[in-house]
C-alpha cells in the first residue's frame, strides 16, 4: 500500500506542479466482518472505520479516507467518491499508482475523461461521447498527466484561459 501512495504522491506533485501532494498514515490490516457477497462499499467503509477505531486509532482528524482490501469478485478495482469531506476511495486489489490517482482525482471533484468523436467533422450534431476513452489521462483509460480540462477545474494551471472579446487571429500554444 505504501509504495502505490508514494508513488501517487510523485504524481501528484508532479501533475500540479509541486501545489498539490499527499501525507498519509495506515492503519494497518484489519480484519471485518464482511463476506464480500455483496461489495457493498459502504459497508466496508463501515466497518473499516469501526476496526480502526477499535485498535486505537483516532480518525476525527482525516478528511480523505483510502480503503484497500484483497480483491473482491465486485465487477470493480476502484471506486471513489466525487468531491465532498470527507471523501472515500476503495481500492479492491492492488493499489497501483494508476488506480490511486485515478480514484483521488475523484475525491478532489474530478469526473472521469471522455472522448468526442464526430466521425469526419471537427464538431456536428452526430458527435458521441465515451466515457473512460482518453487514453492518455489517468481519468480516462489511461495513465498520464490528468488533461488540460481536469488541472484547470482544480486551479492547477494559473492564468491558462484567457476571454477572447474581439475578432481576430489567435495563436494556441502548449501549455506545457
Amino acid at each position: 500500500v505504501q509504495q502505490g501512495l508514494d508513488q501517487a504522491n510523485q504524481f501528484f506533485l508532479e501533475n500540479s506542479n509541486k501545489q498539490t501532494w499527499l501525507t498519509s498514515d495506515i492503519f494497518g490490516w484489519h480484519t471485518i466482518p464482511f463476506d464480500g457477497a455483496t461489495c457493498d462499499y459502504g459497508r466496508i467503509a463501515t466497518l473499516a472505520q469501526q476496526a480502526a477505531a477499535a485498535a486505537g486509532f483516532d480518525l476525527s482528524s482525516y478528511n480523505r479516507y483510502v480503503y484497500s482490501f484483497p480483491g473482491l469478485a465486485c465487477g470493480w478495482s476502484g471506486l471513489g467518491t466525487v468531491g465532498g469531506s470527507p471523501s472515500h476511495a476503495w481500492i479492491n486489489g492492488g493499489p497501483t499508482r494508476t488506480l490511486l490517482s485515478h480514484e483521488l482525482g475523484h475525491n478532489l471533484g474530478l469526473y472521469h475523461s471522455h472522448a468526442y468523436e464526430c466521425g469526419s467533422t471537427t464538431l456536428g450534431t452526430n458527435c458521441a461521447s465515451y466515457e473512460y476513452s482518453d487514453y492518455l489521462d489517468t481519468m480516462g483509460s489511461g495513465s498520464g498527466h490528468y488533461n488540460a480540462f481536469q488541472k484547470e477545474r482544480l486551479g492547477w494551471l494559473p492564468n491558462a484561459t484567457h476571454t477572447i472579446q474581439s475578432s481576430g487571429v489567435y495563436e494556441l500554444e502548449l501549455y506545457e
